[in-house]
């Protein structure tokens, strides 16, 4: 859960594609570091997801925004909610990728 870079998200998001995990979760806060390629790098990972059983958990707007009819995106204010949605949903039939840096209280 380190910082996060566009061609570990990716191989991070194929790599537990291929575990079959009746419930399949990814947590990111986003890619800060990618300036003006955001939007382009997000729609790379969007396509990816879309391929995917997984729900999608983030606090970063601009993944909804370029999707905004996936029901599997879902979109948080802080981090205490998200983490709150997701205990509720974890079991240990839960395949959990956590991308990208989060607090050390989360």
């Amino acid at each position: 859960t380190a910082n996060s870079n566009l061609q570990g998200f990716i191989a991070a998001l194929k790599t537990a594609s291929l575990f079959h995990q009746p419930s399949f979760i990814i947590i990111t806060k986003g890619i800060t570091e990618l300036g003006t390629e955001k939007k382009a790098a997000y729609q790379q990972i969007i396509k990816i997801i879309e391929s995917t059983k997984g729900i999608f958990y983030t606090n970063d707007r601009l993944f909804k925004k370029l999707s905004p009819k996936n029901q599997r995106i879902i979109i948080f204010n802080d981090e205490k909610r998200l983490y709150n949605s997701l205990i509720d949903q974890l079991s240990h039939h839960t395949l959990l990728l956590i991308e990208g840096r989060f607090t050390k209280t989360f």
